[in-house]
């Protein structure tokens, strides 16, 4: 028996062919998006017919569509099911979720990298020939806020995104090789964002496994050894419950005693709320967590899935379904609260039902949880060694929220056709005092944009000032190995480049993104009106470097100024001995800093040198041949 004719060009549409669309030419600026786009309905193929859903070709719906880049559902089905009850979105098509509960959150849009077919709660975009595939997709994420105003429900959860209100809805559209050059820097950003993704979620899994053996004592650390106590949970801590004061009494909320309930049990340390009350409102109905204790969710549908639990920072009050574990001498605060958590899996197991949604953690067992206690020098190395692990994923973490709210701002800057990706090359300058080389001009308006960046983050840290700012301007521009036009010559505070740093105060100013301010002897950065529009063209210029650059900032960002300046000068000795040698020693360099530097490097003491070398090779600081005059 042949195959049919629709079925072939299914076969044909999953093997790759994108869309050739030819669409009427719009004017560039803003235009309706149903002007650039043609759209394409999906649906379900039916579920009765097996042998549909045991395919190859993925089938989108709300649940799978949930990158920037669609390639892959855990449901595919045959060309067969897209015949007779699907569509194929071809690739370079943006695929927008047009109905479901997520649209009174998010906007979900993703553009197709492999072909896939999508059911009736999405729609596929087909971009005309003037519009960049990638830049359709960021312009829809880009103005999520908008898009979300166009929702409106249909029956108990449904949200529904009109197709006449989207393809009426207006985008900027630029010229497309301007499209081009925003989407790559978008999609750089969004590379970053995946990469720190995955280096969380390693992290975190290491951190779990680091929990299960150093808790249970399957693995111990260098210098402890012998038996642990083999106790239960009741004979180490006190049981305290908590309450709800009076919804009915206005005056109790009206406080500054955080009250804690599941929702707000999500944090390593417990020290705030989005609820607070008075002190007469804990008396009446709820109860203070001394500090140290740890508060533990017993009971809420939470605990279907996983274990609350927090050690308090901050003395608070907390809700009937949350109990405080006061630790007794024998047992450290933190190692309690890392047991509790580290032992999630087997709590669970304890949990049970109560009515249709709530599992609970019934007291009882709990006092009953058998628990192996090591000596409290080793709880304490334990505790220690899993706050490292928690350290090193908050700053992964911390990282991924300014990369997310970066790529944010710059959307919003570029998808609006506010800031215009294109090289501006101090275009702003009087025609005499323009940079005879293009290169140049353009190398010392990036040059401007790292240090807005750098200042940016650091203006507000009372230990930057100018000389801290050169420091971390020379160590970001050769760590993060960018080259910026600057020179460095061995001066008395370090590395410095004194034309640079007055060419840089005067682009920031002339911007209107900072003005260096000279205050009781000391310079400092205030922001002007237009702080934060160098970041679109940080993305574009440092996309790839971010990573390493935040690393940077993150390091030095509390240090005083000398402690940069000792950073800086060794990096710079250090690149100058790798120049005319392979392999240099802490000796060595310095030996360089204090002999054949500046004379003011002597007033500070040797071993203030080799320490701060030493922290430079842990963390990676290490510099690679060039040298300073």
């Amino acid at each position: 028996m042949g195959v049919s004719r629709d079925v072939m060009e299914v076969r044909d549409a999953s093997a790759g062919y994108p869309p050739l669309v030819d669409m009427p030419l719009v004017l560039e600026g803003h235009v309706e998006l149903g002007a650039v786009t043609q759209w394409l309905s999906g649906g379900t193929p039916s579920r009765s017919v097996e042998a549909y859903w045991q395919g190859e070709i993925p089938w989108i719906s709300a649940s799978t569509l949930r990158k920037v880049e669609v390639t892959q559902s855990d449901q595919c089905v045959t060309p067969e099911a897209v015949v007779t009850g699907s569509k194929m979105a071809p690739i370079g098509s943006t695929l927008l979720l047009v109905r479901g509960s997520a649209l009174h959150k998010e906007i979900r849009t993703g553009i197709v990298r492999t072909p896939v077919c999508f059911n009736q709660d999405v729609k596929a975009l087909i971009p005309s020939k003037q519009l960049y595939p990638e830049y359709l997709t960021y312009s829809l994420l880009g103005r999520e806020g908008e898009l979300l105003k166009l929702v409106s429900s249909a029956g108990n959860t449904a949200g529904v995104l009109d197709t006449k209100l989207v393809q009426s809805f207006r985008v900027w559209l630029p010229s497309f090789d301007e499209q081009r050059a925003i989407a790559t820097a978008l999609s750089d950003v969004d590379a970053l964002l995946e990469e720190l993704d995955r280096l969380i979620a390693k992290k975190r899994d290491l951190k779990q496994a680091a929990m299960q053996q150093l808790l249970t004592g399957q693995t111990r650390l260098p210098g402890f050894e012998g038996e642990w106590e083999q106790t239960v949970l009741d004979e180490l801590v006190t049981f305290l419950s908590g309450g709800t004061p009076s919804r009915g009494n206005d005056t109790y909320w009206a406080g500054d005693i955080p009250w804690i309930s599941a929702s707000s049990l999500r944090t390593f340390h417990i020290w705030r709320s989005e609820s607070n009350v008075t002190e007469d409102a804990v008396v009446a109905g709820s109860r203070m967590a001394p500090i140290g204790a740890t508060l533990l969710l017993v009971r809420g549908s939470a605990l279907h899935n996983e274990i609350l639990a927090g050690l308090v920072k901050k003395q608070v009050c907390f809700n009937q379904d949350v109990k405080a574990l006061v630790p007794k001498k024998r047992l450290l605060p933190k190692f309690l609260t890392f047991l509790l958590l580290g032992r999630a899996n087997e709590l669970l197991n304890l949990v049970s039902s109560a009515g249709n949604t709530a599992g609970v953690l019934d007291t009882k067992i709990l006092k009953a949880f058998d628990v192996h206690l090591p000596s409290l020098r080793e709880q304490q190395a334990i505790a220690d060694a899993l706050t490292d692990l928690d350290d090193e994923l908050e700053a992964l973490e911390q990282r991924r929220t300014k990369t997310a709210a970066l790529k944010q701002a710059t959307m919003q800057e570029l998808l609006t056709g506010k800031t215009r990706l294109v090289d501006p090359a101090v275009q702003d300058q009087p025609a005499e005092k323009a940079q005879p080389s293009g290169r140049k001009a353009n190398i010392y308006f990036m040059r401007s944009v790292l240090a807005a960046e750098i200042v940016d983050q650091l203006h507000a840290e009372p230990t930057f000032g100018h000389v801290k700012f050169e420091k971390m301007l020379f160590l970001v521009e050769h760590l993060c190995d960018v080259d910026t036009g600057s020179t460095y010559h061995r001066k008395a505070a370090g590395p410095y480049d004194n034309r640079a740093l007055r060419s840089i105060d005067s682009q920031l100013q002339k911007q209107q993104w900072f003005e260096a301010r000279k205050e009781d002897g000391r310079y400092r950065y205030v922001p002007l009106n237009r702080r934060g529009n160098h970041k679109t063209y940080f993305v574009r210029y440092f996309a790839a470097v971010s990573d390493t650059f935040e690393q940077v900032l993150d390091s030095f960002r509390h240090m005083d100024t000398e402690r940069c300046e000792i950073v800086a000068t060794l990096f710079a000795a250090w690149r100058d001995l790798l120049h005319d040698q392979p392999t240099v020693s802490d000796e060595m360099i310095v030996h360089e800093v204090l002999n054949n530097w500046h004379e003011s490097k002597q007033r500070i003491p040797e071993d203030r040198w080799l320490k701060a070398l030493a922290w430079m090779r842990e963390r990676g600081f290490a510099p690679e041949g060039r040298r300073y005059e």
